[in-house]
C-alpha cells in the first residue's frame, strides 16, 4: 500500500521518510524539557508521593498482573494468531492477497518493533525510576549511554505502540478501519505505558521515544511492503 493511499488529508498523512524525520525530531524536541529541565523527575516525583513515599502500585494486582503480564500476554497470543493465520493459509488458502498482506506486514512490524526496542534498551543504560536513589532504589542518576539499567525506551508501551501498525494493515485490507486501528495502537500503548509509570517503571519520555520507535518502523515497514503500491493503485480504479 501506498502510504499516501490512506486517504487522510495530506497534513495528517504519515507519509514515509518525511514523517520518520518528523516523528523523530518531535520526540527530539520533547526529551529537552522531559528530561532536561526535569519534567520527568517531577512527574514521577509526583507519583511517588501519591503511593506514600514508595511504589505501592508496583505489585498491584491492576497494574502488575493485569496490565502488565495481562497486556504482554495478550500482545503475544496476538502475535502468534497472526503467524498461525499465515501458516494456515499457506495450506487451506483461507485469506484474500489483501488480508493475507496485511497480515504478514503487520507480524513483521510488530517484531520489528519488539527487537528495535530491546536493542535501544541495552545499547542507551537508562534506569528505570525504582532503580534510582531518589525513589528507593541503589543507583545514581546517569546520563544516557552513561548507566547500568535497560529501560529506555519503554518496552511494555512499545508492545501496545506497536499495533499503530494496525493503521496501515487495515488502511490496505479494511480502508474504512485504518482510523479504528491507529486508535487501538495509541490506546493500548497509552495504557500499558501509564501503569508503568505508576509502577515506578519508566519515566514519561520512555514512552514517548516508544511510540516514536514503533510509529516509525510501522511508517517504513509500510513504505516499503512489497505489492502495496500497486494493489492501492488498483483498488483506487
Amino acid at each position: 500500500m501506498s502510504v499516501r493511499a490512506t486517504g487522510w488529508p495530506a497534513a495528517w498523512r504519515l507519509d514515509g521518510w518525511p514523517a520518520i524525520t518528523a516523528m523523530l525530531l518531535v520526540a527530539l524536541a520533547l526529551t529537552v524539557p522531559l528530561q532536561g529541565l526535569g519534567v520527568d523527575a517531577w512527574l514521577a516525583d509526583r507519583f511517588y508521593a501519591w503511593e506514600g513515599g514508595r511504589w505501592a502500585w508496583r505489585e498491584a494486582w491492576w497494574t502488575s498482573r493485569l496490565l502488565h503480564d495481562g497486556g504482554r500476554l495478550l500482545t503475544v497470543l496476538a502475535g502468534a494468531t497472526l503467524a498461525a493465520a499465515l501458516l494456515l493459509d499457506r495450506r487451506l488458502h483461507v485469506l484474500s492477497a489483501r488480508w493475507r498482506s496485511a497480515a504478514g506486514y503487520l507480524l513483521v512490524t510488530v517484531g520489528l518493533c519488539a527487537v528495535l526496542i530491546a536493542v535501544l534498551k541495552r545499547i542507551t543504560g537508562v534506569d528505570c525510576p525504582w532503580d534510582l536513589l531518589r525513589y528507593g532504589g541503589t543507583r545514581d542518576w546517569a546520563l544516557p549511554f552513561a548507566g547500568a539499567g535497560a529501560c529506555f525506551p519503554a518496552g511494555h508501551a512499545g508492545a501496545g505502540y506497536a499495533w499503530i501498525g494496525l493503521h496501515f494493515a487495515l488502511g490496505h485490507a479494511a480502508p474504512r478501519w485504518r482510523c479504528w486501528g491507529l486508535a487501538v495502537g495509541l490506546i493500548l500503548g497509552t495504557v500499558f505505558g501509564a501503569a508503568q509509570q505508576l509502577r515506578g517503571a519508566h519515566f514519561l519520555s520512555h514512552d514517548v521515544w516508544a511510540l516514536a520507535v514503533c510509529a516509525s518502523v510501522a511508517t517504513g515497514v509500510a513504505r516499503y511492503w512489497p505489492g502495496w503500491t500497486a494493489l492501492s493503485a488498483h483498488a483506487r480504479r
